[in-house]
């Protein structure tokens, strides 16, 4: 996520840069509308990076706000109004120099034909999706899902997989990442078969992946929600997965090198002692951030020690 962060943060200079009521000696008043949770993984990543980078670029003269569109846990348009409703309260009489909307549901909340919060604001946005409509006065970064990379990685790792489980859950995020997978994935062929384990509740989805058959792996992909209307945090949940698998388990994530984020420090210190293997960053890694793939449960009974995991799986194999 580093490098969204420093695209972002560049356009919001140009911005400020070109914005006549921007005064050099004045604090600019930033908002920062996320469409996640607080504690989600990309809240925290984007608050542990944009608070300090935009400090530093106006120097020193950031007057910051950060407020969180939590759409996977309250998805009903009756919760979004009355987050605009919330808004509009909190923030009257202030005129915000710049707002950074940061993912879809942002992005439509501050384009909405009845927000007139932000009517005359400049925008800075992160989307997912080529089709949107810009608003006048905004620029931003467009970064689309791929998911073929972490299959590309499967293979490389597992050369035997006959099987593939991709894992998602039952809220509406969870489904448009599954959407996105399938629309990316290729479908099942002789080579290896594509089953999708969607919306299930966590007690069939622990079943179902403690019993998959030889020549499996699975790609955990986003659960926010199960079947039976649970709420979880999405890394949390990847720990269920990875634990109930027989199987190897992959999965994306990117983690602040903050101690008590660690989590995935913390579970290749545990892989180590199971005998289970945990991919340590790849070399695309940010400075500041780590890309990580677990993979448990490898069926390999030498212990990966050395980090090197891929030298490891050649050597055992």
């Amino acid at each position: 996520m580093h490098w969204m962060v420093a695209a972002i943060v560049v356009l919001a200079e140009l911005l400020f840069a070109s914005t006549a009521h921007a005064q050099i000696d004045s604090h600019k008043k930033v908002l920062v509308l996320y469409s996640t949770r607080r504690d989600a993984q990309f809240s925290v990543v984007g608050e542990s990076e944009l608070p300090s980078i935009l400090d530093d670029g106006l120097s020193r003269n950031l007057d910051y706000y950060a407020e969180f569109i939590d759409i996977t846990r309250f998805p009903d348009r009756a919760y979004r109004q009355g987050v605009r409703d919330f808004l509009q309260v909190k923030y009257q009489g202030i005129r915000f120099d710049l707002v950074i909307a940061l993912q879809n549901a942002a992005l439509e909340f501050v384009n909405g034909s009845d927000n007139s919060l932000f009517h005359e604001t400049p925008v800075v946005f992160l989307t997912n999706t080529p089709a949107f409509k810009r608003r006048p006065n905004s620029t931003g970064v467009l970064h689309q899902r791929n998911f073929l990379p972490t299959l590309d990685l499967v293979r490389e790792l597992q050369p035997d997989v006959r099987n593939l489980f991709i894992v998602t859950g039952a809220a509406t995020a969870d489904e448009d990442f599954e959407n996105e997978a399938r629309r990316q994935m290729p479908p099942s062929d002789s080579r290896m078969r594509v089953t999708y384990l969607s919306g299930l509740t966590t007690t069939d989805l622990e079943n179902r992946l403690a019993t998959l058959p030889p020549h499996s792996a699975v790609y955990h992909v986003l659960v926010t929600e199960d079947g039976a209307g649970k709420k979880f945090h999405p890394l949390e949940y990847v720990d269920r997965v990875s634990a109930a698998a027989n199987a190897p388990t992959d999965a994306e994530v990117r983690v602040p090198h903050v101690p008590a984020l660690d989590r995935f420090g913390k579970a290749q210190r545990q892989a180590t002692k199971l005998g289970r293997c945990h991919i340590t960053p790849s070399p695309r890694s940010e400075s500041r951030g780590r890309r990580n793939t677990t993979r448990r449960r490898c069926g390999r009974r030498r212990r990966c020690r050395s980090g090197d995991h891929r030298t490891a799986h050649r050597r055992a194999a």
